[in-house]
């Protein structure tokens, strides 16, 4: 029992330190974005990770596939890549920036 508590404590801590609210993501993709956020945190370029230029008009806008289900959008702005939100694929569909 008090294992199971430093562990839910221990996640607390972690996803307070999020840029963005991943909470709601599936653990898997929300460790997934983590370690994407950690890496251009640290200066890794976003095509390395996967990222890619949103194809409309907004070409600032970066999507990271967090599997087939949900993405992390980040937003470049002065050369700094900004962590804008993860959503659902659905929700990326009905996107509007």
């Amino acid at each position: 029992m008090q294992q199971h508590r430093g562990e839910k404590d221990a996640l607390r801590r972690v996803r307070s330190s999020d840029p963005i609210p991943l909470d709601h993501l599936p653990p898997a993709q929300e460790s997934k974005a983590r370690s994407i956020l950690r890496a251009l945190a640290e200066g890794a370029a976003p095509h390395g990770l996967g990222g890619r230029r949103w194809v409309q008009q907004r070409r600032e806008i970066v999507v990271f596939d967090l599997g087939k289900r949900y993405r992390l959008i980040v937003r470049e702005e002065g050369g700094r890549l900004i962590p804008e939100k993860a959503l659902s694929h659905e929700e990326y569909n009905k996107y509007k920036p």
